[in-house]
Protein backbone atom coordinates (compact mmCIF):
# COMPACT_ATOMS: atom_id res chain seq x y z
CA UNK A 1 0.00 0.00 0.00
CA UNK A 2 1.29 3.45 -0.86
CA UNK A 3 1.89 5.91 1.92
CA UNK A 4 -1.08 8.15 2.65
CA UNK A 5 -0.29 11.86 2.63
CA UNK A 6 -2.40 14.36 4.53
CA UNK A 7 -3.81 15.91 1.36
CA UNK A 8 -5.18 12.59 0.15
CA UNK A 9 -6.46 11.86 3.67
CA UNK A 10 -8.23 15.23 3.72
CA UNK A 11 -9.92 14.61 0.37
CA UNK A 12 -10.92 11.12 1.44
CA UNK A 13 -12.39 12.45 4.68
CA UNK A 14 -14.36 15.14 2.86
CA UNK A 15 -15.86 12.54 0.53
CA UNK A 16 -16.80 10.16 3.31
CA UNK A 17 -18.18 12.92 5.54
CA UNK A 18 -20.34 13.98 2.60
CA UNK A 19 -21.63 10.44 2.28
CA UNK A 20 -22.41 10.31 6.01
CA UNK A 21 -24.33 13.60 5.76
CA UNK A 22 -26.38 12.20 2.88
CA UNK A 23 -27.36 9.26 5.07
CA UNK A 24 -28.39 11.53 7.93
CA UNK A 25 -30.54 13.67 5.66
CA UNK A 26 -32.10 10.77 3.71
CA UNK A 27 -35.88 10.49 3.51
CA UNK A 28 -37.10 7.61 5.68
CA UNK A 29 -39.26 6.42 2.81
CA UNK A 30 -36.10 5.78 0.78
CA UNK A 31 -34.91 3.04 3.15
CA UNK A 32 -34.85 -0.47 1.67
CA UNK A 33 -34.55 -3.87 3.36
CA UNK A 34 -32.68 -7.07 2.46
CA UNK A 35 -30.77 -9.83 4.30
CA UNK A 36 -31.79 -8.42 7.71
CA UNK A 37 -30.31 -4.99 6.90
CA UNK A 38 -31.93 -1.63 6.28
CA UNK A 39 -30.10 0.44 3.70
CA UNK A 40 -30.38 3.41 1.38
CA UNK A 41 -28.90 4.06 -2.07
CA UNK A 42 -26.63 7.07 -2.48
CA UNK A 43 -26.42 9.34 -5.52
CA UNK A 44 -23.37 7.32 -6.54
CA UNK A 45 -25.47 4.14 -6.70
CA UNK A 46 -23.90 2.55 -3.61
CA UNK A 47 -25.63 1.18 -0.54
CA UNK A 48 -25.22 2.53 2.99
CA UNK A 49 -26.32 0.39 5.95
CA UNK A 50 -28.58 2.34 8.31
CA UNK A 51 -29.70 -0.43 10.65
CA UNK A 52 -30.60 -4.09 11.17
CA UNK A 53 -33.28 -6.13 12.88
CA UNK A 54 -30.91 -8.82 14.19
CA UNK A 55 -28.60 -8.92 17.19
CA UNK A 56 -25.73 -11.14 18.25
CA UNK A 57 -23.18 -11.03 15.44
CA UNK A 58 -23.52 -8.20 12.92
CA UNK A 59 -21.56 -8.94 9.76
CA UNK A 60 -21.57 -6.06 7.27
CA UNK A 61 -21.03 -7.52 3.77
CA UNK A 62 -19.29 -5.86 0.84
CA UNK A 63 -22.53 -5.83 -1.16
CA UNK A 64 -26.26 -6.28 -0.77
CA UNK A 65 -28.79 -7.12 -3.48
CA UNK A 66 -25.87 -6.94 -5.92
CA UNK A 67 -25.11 -3.36 -4.87
CA UNK A 68 -21.73 -2.40 -3.35
CA UNK A 69 -21.90 -1.24 0.26
CA UNK A 70 -19.81 1.86 0.77
CA UNK A 71 -20.33 2.32 4.50
CA UNK A 72 -22.31 2.26 7.72
CA UNK A 73 -24.44 5.33 8.31
CA UNK A 74 -24.38 7.81 11.18
CA UNK A 75 -25.89 6.34 14.36
CA UNK A 76 -26.95 3.21 12.45
CA UNK A 77 -26.66 0.89 15.48
CA UNK A 78 -26.31 3.46 18.25
CA UNK A 79 -27.33 2.24 21.72
CA UNK A 80 -27.96 -1.37 20.67
CA UNK A 81 -27.11 -3.59 23.65
CA UNK A 82 -28.02 -6.85 21.89
CA UNK A 83 -24.94 -6.81 19.61
CA UNK A 84 -22.06 -9.06 20.73
CA UNK A 85 -19.75 -9.01 17.70
CA UNK A 86 -19.20 -6.74 14.68
CA UNK A 87 -17.52 -7.87 11.46
CA UNK A 88 -16.91 -5.32 8.70
CA UNK A 89 -16.06 -7.22 5.54
CA UNK A 90 -13.85 -6.15 2.64
CA UNK A 91 -15.32 -3.53 0.34
CA UNK A 92 -16.84 -1.39 3.12
CA UNK A 93 -14.96 1.93 3.18
CA UNK A 94 -16.31 3.87 6.15
CA UNK A 95 -18.07 3.74 9.50
CA UNK A 96 -19.83 7.03 10.15
CA UNK A 97 -20.13 9.07 13.34
CA UNK A 98 -21.74 7.33 16.36
CA UNK A 99 -22.49 4.23 14.24
CA UNK A 100 -21.99 1.84 17.19
CA UNK A 101 -21.83 4.33 20.07
CA UNK A 102 -23.20 2.97 23.32
CA UNK A 103 -23.26 -0.64 22.13
CA UNK A 104 -21.98 -1.74 25.52
CA UNK A 105 -22.07 -5.51 24.94
CA UNK A 106 -19.77 -5.73 21.89
CA UNK A 107 -16.91 -8.06 22.79
CA UNK A 108 -15.17 -8.46 19.44
CA UNK A 109 -14.55 -6.20 16.44
CA UNK A 110 -13.13 -7.30 13.08
CA UNK A 111 -12.41 -4.65 10.44
CA UNK A 112 -11.82 -5.38 6.74
CA UNK A 113 -8.74 -4.26 4.81
CA UNK A 114 -10.66 -1.78 2.62
CA UNK A 115 -11.82 0.34 5.55
CA UNK A 116 -10.63 3.96 5.24
CA UNK A 117 -12.60 6.05 7.73
CA UNK A 118 -14.00 5.70 11.25
CA UNK A 119 -15.98 8.75 12.31
CA UNK A 120 -16.14 10.65 15.58
CA UNK A 121 -17.58 8.61 18.46
CA UNK A 122 -18.19 5.60 16.21
CA UNK A 123 -17.54 3.05 19.01
CA UNK A 124 -17.81 5.37 22.00
CA UNK A 125 -18.46 3.55 25.26
CA UNK A 126 -18.02 -0.01 23.99
CA UNK A 127 -16.91 -1.23 27.39
CA UNK A 128 -16.24 -4.91 26.56
CA UNK A 129 -13.90 -4.62 23.57
CA UNK A 130 -10.37 -5.53 24.72
CA UNK A 131 -8.46 -5.71 21.42
CA UNK A 132 -8.50 -3.60 18.26
CA UNK A 133 -6.67 -4.13 14.97
CA UNK A 134 -6.94 -1.14 12.64
CA UNK A 135 -6.08 -2.22 9.08
CA UNK A 136 -3.28 -0.53 7.15
CA UNK A 137 -5.89 0.75 4.69
CA UNK A 138 -7.15 3.11 7.40
CA UNK A 139 -6.80 6.79 6.48
CA UNK A 140 -8.64 8.49 9.34
CA UNK A 141 -9.92 7.70 12.86
CA UNK A 142 -11.96 10.50 14.39
CA UNK A 143 -12.10 12.10 17.82
CA UNK A 144 -13.50 9.85 20.57
CA UNK A 145 -13.93 7.04 18.03
CA UNK A 146 -13.03 4.52 20.77
CA UNK A 147 -13.27 6.78 23.82
CA UNK A 148 -14.41 5.25 27.12
CA UNK A 149 -13.73 1.73 25.86
CA UNK A 150 -12.53 0.96 29.35
CA UNK A 151 -11.29 -2.60 28.71
CA UNK A 152 -9.55 -1.84 25.43
CA UNK A 153 -5.94 -2.74 26.24
CA UNK A 154 -4.38 -3.77 22.93
CA UNK A 155 -4.40 -1.64 19.76
CA UNK A 156 -2.65 -2.17 16.46
CA UNK A 157 -2.42 1.20 14.72
CA UNK A 158 -2.55 1.62 10.94
CA UNK A 159 0.81 2.15 9.32
CA UNK A 160 0.27 5.61 7.85
CA UNK A 161 -3.26 6.64 8.73
CA UNK A 162 -4.23 9.70 10.77
CA UNK A 163 -5.61 8.87 14.20
CA UNK A 164 -7.10 11.79 16.09
CA UNK A 165 -5.21 12.77 19.21
CA UNK A 166 -8.22 11.91 21.36
CA UNK A 167 -9.49 8.82 19.55
CA UNK A 168 -8.82 6.52 22.54
CA UNK A 169 -9.46 8.74 25.57
CA UNK A 170 -10.60 6.75 28.59
CA UNK A 171 -9.45 3.42 27.18
CA UNK A 172 -7.17 1.09 29.15
CA UNK A 173 -4.62 1.44 26.33
CA UNK A 174 -4.47 5.21 26.71
CA UNK A 175 -4.31 5.07 30.50
CA UNK A 176 -1.34 2.71 30.32
CA UNK A 177 0.47 5.06 27.96
CA UNK A 178 -0.19 7.97 30.32
CA UNK A 179 1.63 6.12 33.10
CA UNK A 180 4.81 5.98 31.00
CA UNK A 181 7.34 8.72 30.22
CA UNK A 182 6.15 9.26 26.66
CA UNK A 183 3.03 11.37 26.21
CA UNK A 184 1.00 10.09 23.27
CA UNK A 185 -2.53 10.79 22.07
CA UNK A 186 -3.90 8.71 19.24
CA UNK A 187 -1.07 8.54 16.73
CA UNK A 188 0.39 11.89 17.84
CA UNK A 189 3.53 12.12 19.97
CA UNK A 190 3.10 15.06 22.34
CA UNK A 191 6.25 14.83 24.41
CA UNK A 192 8.05 13.29 27.36
CA UNK A 193 7.63 13.80 31.08
CA UNK A 194 11.20 12.85 31.89
CA UNK A 195 14.31 11.43 30.26
CA UNK A 196 16.41 8.51 31.49
CA UNK A 197 18.42 7.91 28.34
CA UNK A 198 20.27 9.91 25.74
CA UNK A 199 18.47 7.90 23.06
CA UNK A 200 14.85 8.82 22.45
CA UNK A 201 12.85 6.23 20.53
CA UNK A 202 9.41 7.24 19.34
CA UNK A 203 7.13 4.19 19.04
CA UNK A 204 5.94 2.53 15.85
CA UNK A 205 2.47 3.67 14.84
CA UNK A 206 3.12 7.34 15.56
CA UNK A 207 2.31 9.34 12.41
CA UNK A 208 3.16 12.83 13.64
CA UNK A 209 4.82 14.79 16.39
CA UNK A 210 3.06 17.72 17.99
CA UNK A 211 3.75 21.26 16.88
CA UNK A 212 5.13 23.59 19.54
CA UNK A 213 1.71 25.18 20.18
CA UNK A 214 0.10 21.74 20.76
CA UNK A 215 2.45 20.59 23.50
CA UNK A 216 1.31 19.63 26.95
CA UNK A 217 4.82 18.61 27.97
CA UNK A 218 8.20 19.37 26.45
CA UNK A 219 8.51 17.31 23.31
CA UNK A 220 12.12 16.70 24.17
CA UNK A 221 14.49 17.81 26.91
CA UNK A 222 16.78 20.64 25.86
CA UNK A 223 19.11 19.76 28.73
CA UNK A 224 20.04 16.38 27.24
CA UNK A 225 22.35 15.85 24.30
CA UNK A 226 20.58 13.05 22.49
CA UNK A 227 22.93 10.57 20.87
CA UNK A 228 20.03 9.65 18.63
CA UNK A 229 16.35 10.34 18.16
CA UNK A 230 14.78 7.32 16.49
CA UNK A 231 11.70 8.06 14.40
CA UNK A 232 9.34 5.24 13.34
CA UNK A 233 8.77 4.47 9.67
CA UNK A 234 5.09 5.30 10.20
CA UNK A 235 5.92 8.98 10.73
CA UNK A 236 4.66 11.35 8.03
CA UNK A 237 4.71 14.73 9.81
CA UNK A 238 6.98 16.63 12.18
CA UNK A 239 5.05 19.41 13.89
CA UNK A 240 6.25 22.98 13.46
CA UNK A 241 9.20 23.83 15.76
CA UNK A 242 8.99 20.41 17.42
CA UNK A 243 12.78 19.92 17.74
CA UNK A 244 13.83 23.54 18.05
CA UNK A 245 16.91 24.13 20.25
CA UNK A 246 17.39 20.38 20.65
CA UNK A 247 20.83 18.77 20.81
CA UNK A 248 20.81 15.74 18.51
CA UNK A 249 23.89 13.83 17.43
CA UNK A 250 22.02 11.65 14.93
CA UNK A 251 18.56 11.62 13.39
CA UNK A 252 17.24 9.73 10.36
CA UNK A 253 14.03 11.05 8.78
CA UNK A 254 11.82 8.18 7.49
CA UNK A 255 10.79 7.96 3.86
CA UNK A 256 7.15 8.74 4.56
CA UNK A 257 8.17 12.27 5.58
CA UNK A 258 7.80 14.43 2.47
CA UNK A 259 7.90 17.86 4.13
CA UNK A 260 10.06 19.35 6.88
CA UNK A 261 7.68 21.82 8.44
CA UNK A 262 8.33 25.35 9.60
CA UNK A 263 11.04 25.70 12.22
CA UNK A 264 11.34 21.97 13.01
CA UNK A 265 15.10 22.19 13.66
CA UNK A 266 15.36 25.93 14.35
CA UNK A 267 18.43 26.68 16.52
CA UNK A 268 19.02 22.96 16.98
CA UNK A 269 22.49 21.56 17.59
CA UNK A 270 22.64 18.90 14.90
CA UNK A 271 25.28 16.31 14.14
CA UNK A 272 24.35 13.78 11.46
CA UNK A 273 20.99 14.18 9.76
CA UNK A 274 19.79 11.83 7.03
CA UNK A 275 16.87 13.25 5.07
CA UNK A 276 13.98 11.22 3.73
CA UNK A 277 14.75 9.84 0.25
CA UNK A 278 11.29 11.08 -0.77
CA UNK A 279 11.51 14.59 0.70
CA UNK A 280 9.76 17.20 -1.46
CA UNK A 281 9.70 20.42 0.55
CA UNK A 282 11.71 22.25 3.21
CA UNK A 283 9.52 24.92 4.75
CA UNK A 284 10.11 28.39 6.19
CA UNK A 285 12.95 28.47 8.73
CA UNK A 286 13.14 24.68 9.04
CA UNK A 287 16.86 24.85 9.93
CA UNK A 288 16.90 28.48 11.09
CA UNK A 289 20.20 29.18 12.90
CA UNK A 290 20.89 25.48 13.33
CA UNK A 291 24.45 24.30 13.87
CA UNK A 292 24.29 21.91 10.93
CA UNK A 293 27.63 21.41 9.13
CA UNK A 294 26.68 19.06 6.31
CA UNK A 295 23.44 18.04 4.62
CA UNK A 296 22.68 16.04 1.46
CA UNK A 297 19.53 17.16 -0.29
CA UNK A 298 17.71 14.24 -2.01
CA UNK A 299 16.86 14.16 -5.70
CA UNK A 300 13.14 14.38 -4.91
CA UNK A 301 13.30 17.83 -3.27
CA UNK A 302 11.32 20.47 -5.17
CA UNK A 303 11.04 23.57 -2.99
CA UNK A 304 13.32 25.30 -0.48
CA UNK A 305 11.19 27.96 1.20
CA UNK A 306 12.37 31.37 2.47
CA UNK A 307 14.86 31.35 5.36
CA UNK A 308 15.00 27.54 5.37
CA UNK A 309 18.71 27.49 6.39
CA UNK A 310 19.03 31.13 7.42
CA UNK A 311 21.98 31.73 9.76
CA UNK A 312 23.25 28.13 9.73
CA UNK A 313 26.81 29.37 10.01
CA UNK A 314 28.52 25.97 10.01
CA UNK A 315 27.17 24.86 6.62
CA UNK A 316 30.15 24.81 4.24
CA UNK A 317 28.77 23.41 0.99
CA UNK A 318 25.40 22.89 -0.62
CA UNK A 319 24.49 20.96 -3.74
CA UNK A 320 21.09 21.85 -5.18
CA UNK A 321 19.66 18.79 -6.99
CA UNK A 322 17.96 19.04 -10.39
CA UNK A 323 14.56 18.37 -8.79
CA UNK A 324 14.59 21.77 -7.00
CA UNK A 325 12.74 24.35 -9.09
CA UNK A 326 12.34 27.13 -6.47
CA UNK A 327 14.58 28.65 -3.79
CA UNK A 328 13.03 31.38 -1.65
CA UNK A 329 14.22 34.60 -0.08
CA UNK A 330 17.04 34.28 2.43
CA UNK A 331 17.08 30.47 2.16
CA UNK A 332 20.85 30.28 2.79
CA UNK A 333 21.44 33.85 3.91
CA UNK A 334 23.95 34.14 6.75
CA UNK A 335 25.57 30.74 6.13
CA UNK A 336 28.90 32.48 6.63
CA UNK A 337 31.06 29.37 6.29
CA UNK A 338 29.58 28.41 2.93
CA UNK A 339 32.36 28.29 0.36
CA UNK A 340 30.69 26.34 -2.44
CA UNK A 341 27.26 26.29 -4.06
CA UNK A 342 26.62 23.74 -6.82
CA UNK A 343 23.49 23.77 -8.97
CA UNK A 344 22.31 20.85 -11.04
CA UNK A 345 20.11 21.76 -14.02
CA UNK A 346 16.49 22.18 -13.02
CA UNK A 347 16.20 25.38 -10.96
CA UNK A 348 13.60 27.74 -12.48
CA UNK A 349 13.06 30.54 -9.93
CA UNK A 350 15.49 31.84 -7.32
CA UNK A 351 15.46 34.76 -4.94
CA UNK A 352 19.04 35.92 -5.25
CA UNK A 353 19.05 37.23 -1.66
CA UNK A 354 18.95 33.55 -0.74
CA UNK A 355 22.76 33.59 -0.94
CA UNK A 356 23.61 36.80 0.89
CA UNK A 357 26.30 36.90 3.59
CA UNK A 358 28.00 33.70 2.44
CA UNK A 359 31.72 33.14 1.72
CA UNK A 360 31.48 31.97 -1.90
CA UNK A 361 33.47 33.79 -4.56
CA UNK A 362 31.30 32.66 -7.47
CA UNK A 363 27.68 31.76 -8.17
CA UNK A 364 27.00 29.83 -11.37
CA UNK A 365 23.27 29.67 -11.91
CA UNK A 366 22.12 26.69 -14.03
CA UNK A 367 21.06 27.02 -17.68
CA UNK A 368 17.49 26.14 -16.61
CA UNK A 369 17.02 29.37 -14.61
CA UNK A 370 14.17 31.54 -15.88
CA UNK A 371 13.61 34.14 -13.17
CA UNK A 372 15.68 35.96 -10.54
CA UNK A 373 13.61 37.60 -7.81
CA UNK A 374 14.50 39.93 -4.98
CA UNK A 375 17.54 42.02 -4.19
CA UNK A 376 21.00 40.91 -5.22
CA UNK A 377 23.31 38.87 -2.99
CA UNK A 378 25.16 41.01 -0.48
CA UNK A 379 28.56 39.48 0.05
CA UNK A 380 32.07 40.88 0.31
CA UNK A 381 33.68 37.68 -1.01
CA UNK A 382 31.46 37.25 -4.05
CA UNK A 383 33.12 38.58 -7.21
CA UNK A 384 31.43 36.82 -10.17
CA UNK A 385 27.96 35.60 -11.11
CA UNK A 386 26.87 33.64 -14.16
CA UNK A 387 23.34 34.35 -15.44
CA UNK A 388 22.21 32.16 -18.38
CA UNK A 389 20.48 33.32 -21.55
CA UNK A 390 17.36 31.42 -20.44
CA UNK A 391 16.81 33.96 -17.64
CA UNK A 392 14.03 36.18 -19.00
CA UNK A 393 13.19 38.02 -15.79
CA UNK A 394 15.59 39.80 -13.44
CA UNK A 395 14.13 41.87 -10.63
CA UNK A 396 15.23 45.51 -10.65
CA UNK A 397 16.40 45.23 -7.07
CA UNK A 398 18.83 42.45 -8.02
CA UNK A 399 21.34 45.03 -9.23
CA UNK A 400 21.39 46.73 -5.83
CA UNK A 401 24.33 44.47 -4.91
CA UNK A 402 26.64 47.09 -6.49
CA UNK A 403 25.98 49.30 -3.46
CA UNK A 404 27.64 46.68 -1.24
CA UNK A 405 30.17 45.17 -3.63
CA UNK A 406 31.01 47.08 -6.78
CA UNK A 407 33.65 44.55 -7.91
CA UNK A 408 31.21 41.79 -8.92
CA UNK A 409 31.36 40.86 -12.60
CA UNK A 410 28.42 39.27 -14.40
CA UNK A 411 29.03 36.49 -16.93
CA UNK A 412 26.52 35.47 -19.59
CA UNK A 413 25.76 35.20 -23.30
CA UNK A 414 26.03 38.11 -25.71
CA UNK A 415 22.79 40.03 -26.31
CA UNK A 416 21.16 38.34 -23.32
CA UNK A 417 19.00 40.11 -20.74
CA UNK A 418 21.88 39.75 -18.28
CA UNK A 419 24.20 41.71 -20.59
CA UNK A 420 21.62 44.40 -21.30
CA UNK A 421 20.76 45.06 -17.66
CA UNK A 422 24.32 44.73 -16.37
CA UNK A 423 25.46 47.47 -18.73
CA UNK A 424 22.45 49.65 -17.88
CA UNK A 425 23.48 49.39 -14.21
CA UNK A 426 27.19 49.97 -14.95
CA UNK A 427 28.15 46.47 -13.88
CA UNK A 428 31.08 44.67 -15.52
CA UNK A 429 30.00 42.02 -18.02
CA UNK A 430 31.94 39.20 -19.69
CA UNK A 431 30.44 37.25 -22.62
CA UNK A 432 30.79 33.45 -22.42
CA UNK A 433 29.22 30.54 -24.26
CA UNK A 434 28.22 28.74 -21.03
CA UNK A 435 28.63 28.92 -17.30
CA UNK A 436 31.49 26.46 -17.42
CA UNK A 437 33.65 29.16 -19.03
CA UNK A 438 33.37 31.36 -15.97
CA UNK A 439 36.59 31.04 -13.95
Amino acid sequence: MKKIEYLSIFLCVLYLMGAAYFVQAADKEGIEYADSFFYIITDEGEAVIVGSDIGGTISIPGEIDGISISGIGEGAFQGRTDIKKVVVEQGVRYIAEDAFAGCTEIEKLELGEDLLYIGEGAFFGNIKINELILPDSMAYVGKNAFADCTKLETISLPRWGYVDAYAFEGSAWQEKRDEEGLVIRGSCFLGVRYDKSSTLEIPYGITRTAAFKERIYALISQDIRYEEIVLPETLIELGAYCFQETQIQKIHLPEGLKTINEGVFAKAVLGEIILSPKLERIEFGAFWESSIIEINLPGTLEVIEPYAFWGSEGLKKIMIPASVYYIGEGAFCGCRSMEEIVFEEGLVVVDSWAFSAVSVERIQFPESLESICGSGPRSEQLNRIYIPESTRNIDESFWSFKEYNSTIVVYGQSESLAEKEAKENYIGFVAVASGNEMP
